[in-house]
């Protein structure tokens, strides 16, 4: 554990930043109308995509499946089955059911995260497995594809506690 002057630490809560740029991870208090969690935004989608909804029809397909079951569909879909552990390009999502929005991620090298604040100073941890839930958001904007539902989603993860773990090659 370390302290940071909170004007010098480059912070995100995007996951593609955490991972790829090596910045320190700092969760928002509260995302649209989610209030009171540690959210982490994990994957943005729009219905213009190049490669993922290649027709409006298969935007709809997937934004009613999510609307019908919740997020655990999002997690069925990057899996392309009902697996329980996901490798998911920076982490390794690890659920216990396939219903379930609850999961695990791991990562395969640690990442900083701010895990307190004490005056102007962050208090960061280094992690390696953190425990949560996934949530959505859906979005409108006005230059999608079409306006009948909504134009993006974007996948929350509620971070609720964080571990660092020693490697293991069963994870």
């Amino acid at each position: 554990m370390r302290k940071a002057n909170n004007i010098d630490l480059e912070t995100t809560a995007q996951l593609f930043q955490i991972v790829e740029d090596k910045q320190v991870l700092k969760t928002h208090k509260t995302v649209n109308q989610l209030e009171h969690g540690n959210w982490m935004s994990f994957e943005l989608f729009l219905d213009d995509y190049d490669g993922c909804f290649s027709r409006v029809s298969d935007w709809v397909r997937f934004a009613n499946r999510i609307d019908n079951d919740g997020v655990s569909e999002y997690l069925t879909w990057i899996s392309k089955s009902n697996k329980l552990k996901i490798k998911q390009g920076y982490c390794t999502i690890v659920r216990e059911s396939k219903w379930s929005d609850e999961a695990t991620l791991i990562f395969d090298e640690p990442i900083e995260v701010v895990v307190g604040e004490v005056n102007d100073e962050y208090i960061v941890d280094k992690v390696n497995k953190i425990t949560g839930r996934f949530s959505y958001e859906w979005l409108w904007m006005k230059n999608g594809r079409q306006d009948k539902i909504a134009n993006g989603i974007e996948i929350y993860f509620d971070c609720q506690k964080y571990e660092l773990i020693q490697p293991s090659k069963n994870i």
